[in-house]
């Protein structure tokens, strides 16, 4: 498309995204929904013709959707799982779910007479694959209680689409041809276990359901699709994921200590579905930061697409994520006991504390980042569209025409300091990160230069042809 947007249409953004652009990608989305949303009601709709042996059953699927099922072969068994040694970890991980579970769902129906069996060995390498890129794969729950959810007479309820989701990412990064044959089956059965049991996960009762991973598995879905570049229907899973999120309330966990909640757990509920909450520490670490995962790949899509945010920033409470280990620890004394989330990056009075990253987490740092950059995009779209702009005649200076509203600058101003901030303190988040980590460091580094970019190019550009 030509970079110039015609005649008569704003402008969102100096790169060139125009209005039709984004009414273009909003109908593209509307339209992936629907069909979406015709999948949904075929496989809910009666099939018609009376049962008979041998045939579908009412109530299955349109074979039009039809994918093979999956069952493990299953496996010698392996030491036994601790949770705090990373060695037998992924040993203890394909130990019980391999041959500890069947991958058939007691909710689904069957979908086909034809079985393809996913071999053990297979299975094996898939979780191993995804142990080694777990975080780049926006897995942010326990694994060890993952992996005792999973186990046989577990009183966790089975979530089968996290595991699906944990072998499809595995699919997707791993090199082996034999492995690469199952991703799409395994994409489908995890789109499926997703769409089928989203009700019960709404209802919110942990004891039928766990919301928290399926949301778990929601979000890394929408990473799958992100890392395949189908950037629009990223966009999409985790836009949704976002939605239930927020229905969750998990964008409002203001603290990070447990007893804050178990006050709050004694309140009369005023919403129409219960707000989530913890049962313990680890639980509420694990939704904090399960939040940031959903927030850093929404906000990132509305980036990358050009598309408006599926929530307001104001509406934002959560306090920034920390590692799940400081968690675990019994006291909690060393969490830290503040109510720091997206307001205090840009507010003066706490900035020069949020804004330094130094000590981030990866996770924290990356989510950081892309909101300095959303940011900084809204003040550049403004800018363009003369939004919160003076009126200014052709005989002014360049630089007057480019003077917004106190309010504006005083957004731009923040928005400067906590950028400028974030950049002079990120060099020394490298410091004892594993590759993983500093991957993540990398991208939220490259993320907030561009951000600088688009916060100073345009006054820079007008001086230099003053």
């Amino acid at each position: 498309m030509d970079p110039t947007p015609p005649a008569g249409v704003r402008a969102l953004s100096r790169f060139g995204a125009c209005l039709v652009c984004r009414k273009r990608k909003l109908e593209q989305i509307k339209e992936l929904e629907a069909k979406i949303e015709e999948a949904e009601n075929q496989r809910s709709r009666p099939s018609g013709p009376p049962h008979t042996p041998g045939s579908p059953s009412r109530g299955e699927p349109n074979t039009a959707f039809d994918t093979p099922s999956l069952q493990l072969v299953p496996q010698a068994d392996f030491p036994p799982f601790i949770p705090n040694n990373p060695v037998p970890q992924a040993a203890g991980l394909l130990s019980h779910l391999v041959s500890g579970i069947s991958l058939e769902s007691s909710i689904l129906p069957r979908r086909r007479t034809s079985r393809i069996t996913l071999p053990g060995e297979a299975s094996m390498k898939l979780l191993s694959i995804f142990m080694q890129r777990k975080h780049v794969s926006g897995f942010e729950l326990h694994m060890g209680r993952v992996v005792r959810s999973f186990q046989p007479g577990s009183c966790e309820p089975v979530v089968p689409a996290l595991y699906y989701a944990i072998l499809l990412l595995g699919c997707h990064f791993s090199s082996e041809t034999e492995l690469k044959f199952w991703e799409n089956t395994i994409y489908e059965r995890t789109k499926l276990e997703l769409e089928t049991n989203i009700a019960r996960a709404y209802l919110n009762d942990r004891s039928k359901y766990n919301p928290l991973y399926h949301l778990q598995a929601m979000v890394m879905l929408g990473q799958w699709f992100y890392l395949k570049n189908r950037l629009l229907e990223g966009h999409v899973y985790t836009n949704r994921a976002m939605r239930f999120a927020v229905v969750l309330g998990l964008h409002a966990l203001e603290s990070r200590i447990y007893d804050h909640y178990v006050t709050m757990s004694y309140k009369p509920p005023r919403r129409r579905v219960e707000q989530w909450m913890p049962r313990d520490s680890i639980e509420l670490g694990e939704a904090i930061n399960l939040w940031w995962a959903c927030f850093t790949r929404d906000f990132a899509g509305t980036i990358l697409n050009g598309l408006p945010p599926s929530i307001s920033l104001d509406e934002i409470k959560t306090v920034w994520p920390v590692s799940l280990s400081e968690f675990e620890k019994i006291s909690g004394s060393e969490l830290p006991n503040d109510n720091y989330s997206v307001a205090s990056l840009l507010d003066p009075k706490y900035m020069g504390i949020v804004a330094d990253v130094s000590g981030d987490t990866a996770h924290c740092l990356l989510a950081k980042g892309v909101l300095l950059t959303h940011c900084a995009g809204m003040l550049d779209n403004e800018r363009i569209s003369g939004e919160h702009f003076k009126p200014m005649t052709p005989t002014e200076s360049t630089i007057l025409r480019l003077e917004g509203t106190g309010e504006w600058l005083a957004r731009f101003e923040e928005c400067d300091r906590a950028t400028k901030t974030f950049t002079e303190s990120v060099r020394k988040a490298y410091i004892g990160r594993n590759i993983e980590e500093i991957a993540m460091i990398a991208l939220a580094q490259a993320a907030v230069d561009c951000a600088v970019i688009q916060l100073h190019a345009p006054l820079a550009d007008s001086i230099g042809g003053a």
